[in-house]
């Protein structure tokens, strides 16, 4: 990921020359291939270039077109629809066009509405430098983030939180419901952060500054569409095949080597091997990077399940995957979470780079600059179909409802539950008329650490309560609608870009393509699951190239990064110890007890499951707090 700065003027107040050396020796973190930034007392634009694909060394941002010459454009991403651009705008594309000269090009030609014709994923900033105007854009799922600030003098926007920290006009308050919300994994806005000055520019919007600030904009949304439209089982399995193989290989498109996430499941195995397909003519390998526990704790830690026999048999059967494995024995779990601290400018709330710090070292060292991921999948593309229930009662196919149900309920009496629950509609109104919230048992456990007054002031626990993460009504369609939508996807998104840039890596998604998206969605209910069979398509369309012990399991362990439990156990007592350090600087005890976190860790347990008492998200995500409380301590007496 490149990063990306500006500031604009909005005032008479010039920008300081002396920001641009402020915001590049901030962003340190972040390596790149060429910086360069362009400055005058009006607006500062630049780029920390981090080329990722093969045009990257070709163009020289901030890019000046010669179509127009009053345009810069900066760019972090990568187009997916260059021939179909360049169809459009008449443009002769060639193994040389750069996607710089794309985008120019298609923002003199359609300006506000460049996103409507742009597919992949994306920041972009650009100033027409004639008007003083900057026009700001991000991608379609928010795979590409962009924090923005300003005041009544000047607008600034970057793709990290700590370019704009460095800038000294910019609120370093902290957002109390911010911090509360990330404590407790409670996924409500996509714009706040943990600073009340800097904002984020939603995924799908854009917006332009000329001398007052504009809101954002959507220019795009998933369509949930109700079209019947006549085609066999084979028609649909092969579309699907086409699209998914089309959203890895343009996701394949880079300068070095390419790596992917591979565990023992159906989403990420698939696209590891499609990927080793695709690279078979030319007899290029991917590296593939599993997570498992080491071998002395498998059994003996939580979560106890070994996906390794899952992989190898992947591995077998393509050889041109070259596969490592990785056990969690490199960077301690209390380095990991100082060193998000620092990355984040305080707590990722769901960086995927975090605990794989073994993965990321060696994607470095090897100059690997793309990771492939599955994340994403088994919220739409590949979801379970939660609410198929709703589909069947909404066309009234008792028959298709009552056989399901049969073959998915064990027991004869809620297999008999669940059919009259759902022919007799009335009924269930009325049962759920007398039904009152339950306490959300995550938020509990999780809040028994956090100061009740904190939790009175932020609004919790009713806060948890009216912003659940997944919608439980719904056709399978509306709650995948629901879900992908949904602000905990776009914050591992924005949080995992900036870890892993933080190594010079790009993350991709080959499940969270928008035309793969938007034809699953429309599916018919009975082509996402049938005869208790859930995830049909992908199960399908992975015959003959994932064995069937892979593509048929329906046992996936839950855990992203299996060695996060041992790792807090391993590390407890320096955990421990930065939480003392931190308390005693006194800001993290306005949040959060001591007591009950310390002594949690101090009663852990390698075999037990963590969850027990307090979760260890919330033990994760204080620590980093911790982290970053100790340096804002040092840097805000005032506050």
């Amino acid at each position: 990921m490149s990063v990306l700065f500006g500031i604009l003027a909005l005032s008479d107040t010039a920008v300081p020359e002396e920001a641009e050396s402020a915001i590049i020796e901030a962003t340190r973190l972040w390596p790149d291939d060429r910086c360069k930034a362009i400055w005058n007392e009006r607006w500062l634009i630049g780029c920390k270039h981090r080329f990722n694909v093969p045009q990257s060394p070709l163009a020289q941002q901030p890019f000046n077109s010669a179509s127009d010459e009053n345009l810069l454009v900066i760019f972090d991403g990568r187009i997916d629809n260059r021939l179909d651009l360049a169809s459009k705008l008449s443009i002769d594309l060639d193994e040389n066009t750069t996607d710089e000269y794309l985008i120019s090009r298609a923002f003199a030609e359609y300006r506000t509405e460049l996103g409507q014709h742009l597919i992949g994923d994306f920041a972009i900033a650009i100033l027409d430098r004639s008007a003083n105007h900057l026009y700001l854009i991000r991608d379609q799922m928010g795979v590409r983030p962009l924090f923005i600030a300003s005041n009544q003098e000047f607008f600034a926007f970057a793709s990290n939180q700590a370019a704009l920290l460095a800038l000294p006009w910019v609120d370093r308050t902290l957002d109390e419901t911010w911090i509360a919300d990330t404590l407790l994994a409670c996924k409500v806005d996509v714009t706040s952060t943990a600073y009340r000055g800097i904002a984020m520019l939603p995924a799908a919007h854009w917006m332009a500054i000329e001398i007052n600030v504009h809101e954002p904009q959507r220019y795009w949304q998933l369509e949930l569409k109700h079209e019947h439209v006549e085609r066999t089982d084979a028609e649909y399995i092969a579309e699907f095949r086409d699209l998914l193989f089309d959203a890895v290989r343009c996701r394949m498109r880079r300068i070095s080597g390419l790596a992917t996430e591979m565990s023992g499941g159906l989403d990420s195995t698939s696209i590891a091997v499609i990927a080793s397909k695709l690279v078979e003519p030319s007899g290029d390998q991917i590296e593939a990077w599993s997570h498992v526990m080491p071998a002395d704790n498998i059994g003996q830690a939580y979560p106890y399940a070994d996906e390794s026999t899952f992989i190898r048999s992947v591995c077998e059967m393509n050889p041109l995957i070259n596969h490592r494995w990785a056990d969690g024995r490199g960077m301690g779990i209390a380095a990991s979470l100082r060193r998000a601290s620092k990355v984040h400018s305080g707590p990722a709330r769901s960086d995927l780079s975090l605990g794989s710090e073994e993965i990321f070292d060696a994607l470095k060292a090897n100059d690997i600059r793309v990771l492939l991921s599955g994340f994403g999948g088994d919220q739409l593309v590949t979801s379970h179909g939660s609410g198929w229930e709703q589909d069947c009662k909404a066309k009234k196919d008792w028959q298709t409802l009552r056989h399901e149900i049969w073959i998915r309920k064990a027991s004869l009496t809620r297999r008999w539950a669940t059919y009259l629950r759902q022919r007799l509609g009335l009924l269930d109104r009325i049962i759920s008329g007398f039904r009152r919230p339950k306490p959300n048992r995550k938020i509990a456990l999780m809040a028994s650490g956090l100061r009740s007054d904190f939790a009175r002031r932020t609004g919790y626990p009713q806060r948890a309560f009216v912003n659940p993460t997944r919608q439980l009504k719904g056709t399978v369609a509306e709650r995948e609608l629901d879900v992908i939508q949904s602000p905990h996807v776009v914050y591992r998104l924005e949080d995992s870009a900036v870890g892993a840039a933080s190594y010079g890596v790009d993350y991709r998604y080959p499940l969270l393509d928008i035309r793969l998206l938007q034809f699953c969605l429309n599916l018919p209910v009975e082509q996402k699951l049938r005869g208790g069979s859930e995830r049909r398509m992908i199960r399908q369309a992975m015959i003959g190239l994932l064995p069937d012990i892979v593509r048929l399991r329906h046992d996936k362990a839950g855990a992203t990064v299996p060695t996060i439990h041992q790792k807090i156990f391993r590390d407890r007592m320096e955990l421990i110890d930065d939480l003392n350090l931190a308390f005693d600087k006194g800001i993290l005890g306005s949040f959060v007890h001591k007591e009950p976190i310390c002594d949690h860790l101090i009663d852990m347990e390698l075999s037990a499951p963590p969850h027990r008492v307090i979760s260890p998200k919330f033990i994760l995500r204080t620590c980093m707090l911790a982290a970053m409380s100790s340096g804002y301590e040092n840097e805000n007496k005032a506050v």
